[in-house]
């Protein structure tokens, strides 16, 4: 007769911390209810097996040491059952009549855990963000900051972390997501608007939109083509890119399938689309195969500014001067050339969408905080623009109509734009303080 082998509760115990490690990056990225009822189970299982018996007990507390690390660094909230003092009965106090040893209240957080919703944001993480790194770098540099972060901050970094999900590497981004929840718990009535984004129920029609960017441009950035990939899909990409980029824009991100755009056809549907890409392909210098037969490579310049002359025409106008530049989409890269190119202190709304947000830029241009305003009247209503236009007019400063807000039809702007009376050219005029000190001088004489 075959004797029975039955697992010793150190057996068992021990299995439990191999699913422990094994499972932490799946977990990481699970909802909080689903790692708080997954901890429930494991430290449940560990009640059980430590009750049997004398020598599970140090292999117990080593399983209730490992969930409560990952308690500490994920904050999922209150797990009942890690409490040292705690009775099954009180793990799941609805039914408590049922619930009267460890392994029945592990068999209860084990079927919860099979009905418990996952993250109801899939649809809205589309399109990806672009650059995911280089984001959570930044979050991360604000979340341990000695005061953690302002309120609104924190909010931005809320959504950010909800749009990261399944971007970084899981456990760096539950430890961030976890201290977030940590720094919520002590704003108080301050953190329920960044607990309501953190909750896995919320979902945005777009985590994109939610945080003011352009969803048709971080489309277009989260599919940018394969260096193998075939011209086919490199020309319907380009095909989209055209509707959101400009080419000085565009080049650095067509640098690893350069080659397949060398090879396109001009001939193609609208005379706009043949124009710009004619021009991009321009903008790509062919290099000659070398004598020994090595293959030959295609070198992408660096992005140009456009005509430098008109540039250093836009720059001597206003270089050193406070721009606002409003929009319903986000444009860094248009805001990272006007400070660099044209020399302008650029402050880039995303949104005025609500009314008192835009009557407070009102308020601001009327009362002089900025020489001029760019409007991408392109992507704003009318009635918006009018009333920012009417602001600059009634503060005597600068305002440029800009299309949709490509750099090349900024500088036209900034070039033809009518300077009202009183207002002196960048080469023209002194420092801001000297000359804010010559004003107050002026109107006390």
């Amino acid at each position: 007769m075959q004797k029975q082998i039955v697992s010793s509760p150190p057996d068992v115990l021990l299995t439990i911390l191999r699913e422990i490690d094994a499972a932490r990056p799946r977990l990481a990225v699970a909802t909080p209810e689903r790692q708080r009822l997954t901890m429930t189970a494991w430290i449940a299982r560990a009640r059980a097996a430590q009750a049997s018996g004398r020598l599970a007990g140090n292999y117990a507390f080593q399983v209730a040491y490992a969930l409560q690390e990952l308690g500490q660094t994920w904050w999922p909230g209150n797990v009942v059952a890690l409490a040292r003092n705690t009775p099954p009965q009180r793990v799941f106090p609805e039914i408590t009549a049922s619930l009267r040893t460890w392994d029945a209240v592990a068999r209860e957080a084990t079927a919860r855990l099979e009905r418990s919703p996952d993250w109801a944001d899939d649809r809205a993480c589309t399109p990806r963000p672009h650059e995911p790194a280089a984001m959570f770098a930044a979050l991360c540099a604000t979340l341990t900051a000695p005061d953690g972060g302002r309120s609104l901050e924190l909010q931005r970094i809320a959504a950010e972390l909800r749009w990261l999900r399944g971007c970084i590497e899981p456990l760096s981004w539950a430890a961030a997501i976890g201290r977030l929840r940590g720094l919520v718990r002590t704003l108080g009535h301050y953190g329920t608007a960044i607990a309501a984004l953190l909750d896995a129920r919320f979902t945005p029609c777009s985590w994109a939109q939610q945080l003011g960017r352009d969803p048709q441009r971080e489309s277009v950035l989260d599919s940018i083509p394969d260096p193998d990939s075939d011209t086919g899909d490199v020309l319907a990409w380009l095909l989209r890119a055209f509707d959101v980029f400009d080419n000085p824009t565009l080049l650095p991100l067509c640098q690893p399938f350069g080659p397949q755009i060398l090879a396109l056809s001009s001939e193609l549907a609208t005379r706009r689309h043949r124009r710009r890409l004619t021009a991009l392909q321009h903008r790509l210098v062919v290099v000659d195969t070398p004598a020994d037969g090595s293959v030959s490579t295609v070198e992408v310049p660096r992005p140009a500014s456009g005509d430098p002359s008109r540039v250093e025409q836009a720059r001597a106008r206003f270089a050193g001067r406070r721009a606002l530049f409003i929009s319903n989409r986000s444009f860094p890269e248009l805001e990272a050339r006007l400070h660099e190119e044209i020399g302008l202190d650029c402050e880039a709304i995303a949104s005025v969408d609500a009314p008192r947000r835009r009557q407070a830029l009102v308020q601001r241009i009327r009362g002089g905080a900025y020489d001029l305003v760019l409007v991408a009247h392109g992507f704003s209503g009318h009635a918006d623009t009018e009333q920012f236009a009417e602001a600059c007019r009634a503060a005597g400063i600068v305002y440029c109509a800009v299309g949709k807000g490509r750099f090349t039809q900024v500088v036209s702007c900034l070039i033809t734009a009518r300077l009202p009376r009183g207002f002196v050219a960048s080469a023209a005029r002194p420092p801001m303080r000297a000359y804010r000190a010559c004003e107050l001088h002026q109107a006390v004489a």
